[in-house]
């Protein structure tokens, strides 16, 4: 093997060590941006269950209910408190509307958040404190124009229903219950 040979395979193996480096570099980013993606989805969620766990305190659920269901019953302090509670929601919100436009949330876990908001919007309270949140708020075409359709139809009071349909169910649940320990009997 003379000189020329051993310098020929030794630019091989150069090239070799250097496609594999590539690779392996490659493998690497593919791994970090996985893991920082689903870090990233993982902290979403908690602040989502935090979020909700929020409207299981007697206070905060109180406040929620009112303003869905019976606004009119609004004290101005508690309007004042529901304000900023919407207002929060909503920059959360437009946080998670901008990472599902950005690619960085699923279509899957943006539709039911948006399905949340307008079931929401729904409501007169709701609706009057979101409008006012967003006339205040640094305007943003592309989240407003999200919501937009839901916010042409008239607001229908959802929630104040499917609460009702919720006792109902309890209340047949419950029958149904008392029905069966009595057949045992």
């Amino acid at each position: 093997m003379n000189l020329e040979a051993v310098y020929f395979i030794s630019q091989v193996i150069a090239a070799v060590a250097l496609v594999g480096s590539l690779v392996f570099v490659g493998i690497q980013i593919r791994q970090v941006s996985f893991r920082q993606k689903r870090e990233t989805q993982q902290t979403r969620e908690a602040t989502t269950v935090e979020g909700l766990n929020k409207l299981t305190d007697p206070e905060v659920g109180d406040l929620w209910y009112k303003l869905v269901v019976n606004p009119d019953a609004l004290s101005e302090a508690e309007i004042s408190r529901a304000y900023f509670a919407v207002g929060s929601m909503m920059v959360v919100t437009r946080a998670r509307f901008h990472d599902y436009k950005n690619g960085l949330l699923s279509e899957e876990h943006w539709l039911p958040l948006k399905g949340n908001v307008c079931y929401m919007l729904t409501s007169p309270g709701f609706r009057a404190i979101f409008t006012v949140s967003r006339q205040t708020a640094i305007a943003d075409p592309e989240f407003d124009a999200e919501f937009a359709e839901v916010l042409e139809q008239p607001p229908t009071n959802a929630h104040k229903k499917v609460v009702m349909q919720i006792k109902q169910l309890i209340d047949e649940v419950g029958a149904g219950r008392t029905a069966n320990a009595e057949d045992q009997d």
